[in-house]
């Protein structure tokens, strides 16, 4: 059964897997526009450290992600509701540790602009989102590839 689950895992159909990461994007969109809205109004408005920012804007966003991709590219339906919910705040996790990363990284070490900073990070953050979606927690299928 490991065997079987790991090699429905691992071995994929390209074509699919890009026409879904396409299909992602939109998803990918309304979740950054959601996150860099919230940035924008923590770190310009309310004069929040950008790591704080990041950290509460990437939350609500990726809720927001989350919701989009059951509405518009994945179907629910390989775990019970609560713990898709639950895997995707947990890979969200890690993708949060790389987008944290990646900002301290590219604002501390480089000194680049934190908002150019959370552009390049959120990038990173987006094929990690979609890879952890697509071959662990959505069920796939050839509607949503």
């Amino acid at each position: 059964m490991v065997a079987k689950n790991l090699k429905s895992t691992f071995v994929f159909d390209v074509s699919k897997f890009l026409m879904g990461l396409r299909s992602y994007l939109l998803v990918g969109v309304i979740a950054t526009g959601v996150d860099w809205t919230l940035f924008s109004l923590f770190v310009f408005v309310m004069d929040w450290h950008y790591l704080l920012a990041g950290t509460v804007s990437f939350i609500v966003a990726t809720f927001v992600g989350y919701l989009s991709g059951l509405r518009l590219m994945f179907r629910g339906g390989r775990h019970k509701r609560w713990m898709e919910i639950a895997f995707v705040y947990l890979a969200s996790i890690f993708g949060l540790a790389l987008h944290l990363g990646a900002m301290v990284a590219l604002v501390e070490w480089l000194q680049l602009h934190f908002f150019l900073a959370k552009v390049a990070a959120t990038a990173v953050t987006f094929l990690w989102n979609f890879a952890a979606r697509y071959f662990w927690i959505f069920k796939r299928d050839a509607s949503n590839a």
